[in-house]
């Protein structure tokens, strides 16, 4: 668990039960970003870019990391507003700044979780992430190498990198100006040269792979499981609505009578458990030639 005792009783001290009504905003885009939300109940959409860039988030999803990446803006990136009734735990972001500064670990939580967003936000600038697949991209962002280097650290791309925050130069001799300089929410290509941080405090990722040849692998890797388990998701829930798959999306939003939904303030939250292959690790349960993904209590940032 990256949170300690008293960094989890904080955040659970500060935590408050929040309603929308379908069309109410949680945030909007430049207006004051007061809070993370994770979603207990209903369909929030994050609002990234035009009609065809809203990402859908369900049961458990957090709403939204990506806001917190630079811990001294107070600005929403974009707007976030109910699809449906929703109910959600508030963190203010008043108690989750002095721990996201002190704690590197969850801080990381954060840089990577926010990729996603922040490359459909920037496209120009986030290049091949902004195309690329959801899962492939949470897959592949998952073993990068999470860096908060100073003005005298000396940093190397050599499979490639994300700039989240402040950012990084080629190194030239004295007296020279790097012309080779990569900002905010930029893909940096893979280069064989020295890099240095910017004055500002800066956040950047290190591939440990390059994009192409993940890709490639990742392609041939998911074909072939595609062959072998061709699942279909079912659920025996009164009322299932799909909703747009992805790796920190629900593949069903549910509702069902008797279903808990933990009030604000407890540390476990129940959600459904999603895994690429229709969950060929066994935590399904074959209901006749159905599967049914089983619920599963998991800690929160853990």
């Amino acid at each position: 668990m990256c949170l300690t005792r008293d960094e989890l009783s904080a955040l659970l001290a500060a935590t408050k039960e929040r309603k929308f009504k379908p069309g109410d905003t949680l945030f909007s885009k430049d207006g004051k970003f007061d809070g993370l939300f994770v979603v207990t109940r209903g369909i929030v959409e994050e609002r990234v870019g035009g009609e065809n860039m809203t990402i859908l988030r369900g049961l458990g999803s957090i709403v939204s990391f990506a806001n917190m990446v630079n811990p001294d803006s107070k600005k929403a990136l974009f707007t976030a507003a109910a699809r449906t009734d929703v109910t959600a735990n508030c963190i203010p972001t008043q108690t989750l700044e002095p721990i996201l500064r002190k704690n590197a670990k969850f801080r990381e939580i954060v840089a990577k979780s926010s990729i996603l967003v922040l490359a459909k936000l920037h496209p120009g600038t986030a290049k091949e992430l902004a195309t690329m697949e959801e899962n492939s991209l949470n897959e592949f962002i998952a073993t990068s190498e999470f860096k908060m280097p100073g003005p005298k650290d000396k940093l190397r791309f050599p499979n490639g990198g994300f700039c989240l925050l402040g950012s990084v130069r080629v190194i030239v001799a004295e007296g020279s100006e790097s012309k080779e300089k990569y900002g905010e929410n930029s893909y940096i290509p893979p280069s064989d040269k020295e890099f240095a941080a910017g004055k500002k405090d800066t956040v950047v990722l290190v591939f440990t792979k390059k994009m192409e040849t993940f890709v490639k692998e990742h392609d041939v890797k998911h074909k072939k499981s595609h062959g072998k388990h061709k699942a279909s998701i079912s659920v025996a829930f009164e009322k299932e609505r799909e909703v747009d798959i992805g790796f920190n999306r629900l593949v069903i939003e549910t509702e069902r009578k008797g279903s808990y939904i933990p009030p604000a303030g407890q540390p476990y939250l129940t959600c459904l458990l999603y895994t690429s292959d229709a969950a060929d690790d066994l935590l399904c349960v074959d209901l006749g030639g159905r599967r049914i993904i089983k619920k599963k209590k998991s800690c929160l940032f853990a």
